[in-house]
């Protein structure tokens, strides 16, 4: 189940990173917290009442943009209480594609094992044993397939 999941927020983020180089949408809350995807990356910001878009204030936002850019490295400023951090979106969609690739591997690996005559514990191969012996490897009873 974790693959799919994997694969799915994989996907979100791909189409996230892709439509926020056009388009501009996020949540802009009381306070001046705002949370957007803009440029190719996410953001998190506190900034000045005064500040904020007056489409955006309370309630979720969407807009195309006039210009187009995408910024591919972290970016960070910090002046209590004011500031804001935007990370690419090409990282957290990096890190999502590893760990389901590799999920989807011990998946695949699982499999295999699962079809041939091995071992469940180790998965020494158990071709040729009566049924109901010990594996050689791990002395583990009862385990062919």
């Amino acid at each position: 189940m974790v693959k799919w999941g994997g694969a799915a927020t994989f996907a979100f983020l791909l189409v996230a990173s892709v439509v926020s180089v056009r388009w501009h949408f996020g949540w802009a809350g009381a306070g001046g917290w705002m949370v957007e995807a803009s440029w190719g990356t996410v953001n998190v910001a506190r900034i000045r009442q005064y500040d904020m878009p007056k489409y955006a204030y309370n309630r979720l936002f969407f807009q195309q943009k006039k210009d187009f850019a995408l910024h591919t490295r972290i970016e960070w400023f910090l002046k209590p209480p004011y500031g804001y951090l935007a990370i690419p979106l090409w990282i957290p969609a990096a890190v999502t594609l590893a760990a389901t690739a590799g999920a989807w591997r011990l998946d695949a690996l699982a499999r295999r094992n699962e079809r041939r005559d091995s071992c469940k514990m180790c998965g020494y191969d158990l071709a040729g044993l009566p049924p109901g012996s010990a594996c050689p490897e791990c002395n583990k009873v009862d385990v062919i397939a």
